[in-house]
């Protein structure tokens, strides 16, 4: 065998060692190699008077040396691939239990690698409860749990100090080991459910941790110390509005001011919790419990627009805090009548908006046209900022 040819099997063997081909691979690296390592005639197209000659012959000034490997150098490779028709000996259908209970032989030995494989297959396909129901029903009919045993070359039983289980599939009696690799379960579930059949039997299986309150757990006074000490900031801090505010659909806002972000509050409240000397929760929790129990106490938005006297308004409101509740009942009107005489004009607004649209003649355009062209009612409408003072300077 040439180097190269030395080279090309050490190659495949290394590939065939490390079971980088399956069986489609192998099949069309086999083909490639008998094309490789046989000799082929072909019949390639010529110049004029130029013909190959096949007989074996070599022409003159031509050597006839033929570096191609032969066969019986392919021969010493392809022993080595692996066979498509052939499974692999590493393949999970190649399980051999070391019992005896077949007769002198193994147990797996009564099922042939194909069975063995769809039943593995079927309970891999099953979910943690099913798996489990399935397990437990067949425990149930080979553990023997009663009093005393059951041996029979024994005149006299004696009491059972622990139980014996014999395990079963479609009717013939298996091994342990076998039973484990049909279910693909190890030793320590098999004894978990062996104990659970023997305390609860044939029932779903529960986590122990199920329905447990962690001991790290919030109690439900620190919930509603967060939940009281937001409603007092609030009070203190923010800004109540009667009516409903632009951008939020709920009228019982309570707004901050745009700079009390939840982690400028968090931090308030680690200082008051310090002081009193109570336990204090994280900020994803202090966040989670505003979210659930406070949603109505938000931040203002920056853009948020409202006019001269509804601030007037709002700052007497967030003042009276420890006022008499007369006197928030008298805020409170103001506000609300101030509201109301903003309704009604902005329903005189936009009914002069509407009664200028319907006196335009069908078809006018925006743009440039003769001045006094028009017989007809029009409205104009203009807008300011608060920070500028009218008139402008």
């Amino acid at each position: 065998m040439t180097d190269k040819a030395s080279e090309v099997a050490a190659h495949l063997n290394e590939l065939n060692n490390i079971n980088l081909l399956n069986q489609r691979d192998a099949s069309a690296l086999k083909d490639v190699i008998l094309d490789y390592f046989t000799s082929r005639d072909e019949d390639e197209d010529t110049d004029d008077g130029d013909v190959e000659s096949g007989d074996g012959e070599c022409s003159e000034g031509e050597s006839c040396y033929d570096d191609s490997p032969s066969m019986e150098d392919a021969r010493e490779i392809l022993p080595s691939l692996p066979d498509p028709h052939q499974g692999d000996s590493n393949d999970v259908g190649s399980f051999i239990c070391t019992c005896k209970y077949n007769d002198g032989q193994p147990c797996s030995t009564r099922f042939s690698p194909e069975e063995l494989l769809m039943i593995r297959c079927c309970y891999l396909e099953m979910s943690r409860e099913e798996l489990d129901i399935a397990i437990l029903a067949k425990l149930s009919c080979g553990m023997h749990l009663s009093q005393l045993t059951s041996r029979s070359k024994k005149k006299e039983q004696t009491v059972r100090t622990s139980q014996r289980t014999d395990f079963f599939h479609h009717g013939l009696k298996i091994c342990r080991e076998t039973f484990k690799y049909l279910h693909s379960i190890g030793q320590d579930k098999l004894n978990a459910l062996i104990k659970h059949y023997k305390q609860h039997g044939v029932t779903p299986r529960t986590h122990g941790n199920l329905k447990r309150q962690p001991p790290n757990a919030l109690q439900k006074e620190d919930n509603i110390y967060v939940a009281h000490f937001i409603i007092n900031y609030a009070e203190t801090h923010g800004m109540h509005l009667p009516g409903r505010v632009p951008g939020f659909w709920r009228s019982d806002l309570k707004l901050l001011p745009t700079d009390c972000t939840k982690v400028k509050v968090y931090g308030d409240y680690c200082v008051a919790v310090a002081a009193v000397n109570r336990r204090m929760v994280s900020l994803v929790s202090f966040r989670r419990i505003w979210r659930e129990v406070v949603p109505f106490v938000v931040t203002m938005r920056p853009a948020t627009d409202l006019c001269w006297t509804c601030m007037k308004y709002q700052k007497k409101i967030s003042e009276a805090a420890n006022r008499s509740d007369a006197e928030k009942a008298e805020l409170h009107g103001l506000a609300i009548d101030h509201l109301e005489k903003a309704r009604i004009e902005r329903a005189y607004y936009q009914k002069l908006c509407k009664d200028s649209r319907a006196e335009l003649p069908p078809g006018l355009e925006l743009g440039q046209h003769v001045p006094c062209s028009f017989d007809g009612m029009v409205h104009y409408s203009m807008d300011f900022a608060q920070q500028i003072h009218y008139p402008s300077q």
